[in-house]
């Protein structure tokens, strides 16, 4: 709740953020890890290549 209490005060300007752009990046960055792990069954090295994680995650769920 304290997260989400800090972004309600940041909007409204009476507060700072608590997490940053940085933060958001690196949690999407571990969700799509986590989503290509269990698609190849297997290990994911971070930090990702963005275009190859990208394909293969757009293959994997059948966009491309």
């Amino acid at each position: 709740m304290g997260m989400i209490e800090n972004f309600t005060q940041a909007i409204r300007g009476a507060e700072k953020p608590i997490a940053t752009g940085w933060d958001g990046h690196r949690a999407y960055e571990i969700n799509i890890a986590a989503h290509l792990s269990m698609h190849r069954r297997g290990a994911v090295e971070l930090p990702l290549n963005a275009k190859e994680a990208d394909e293969e995650a757009g293959i994997w769920l059948g966009k491309k």
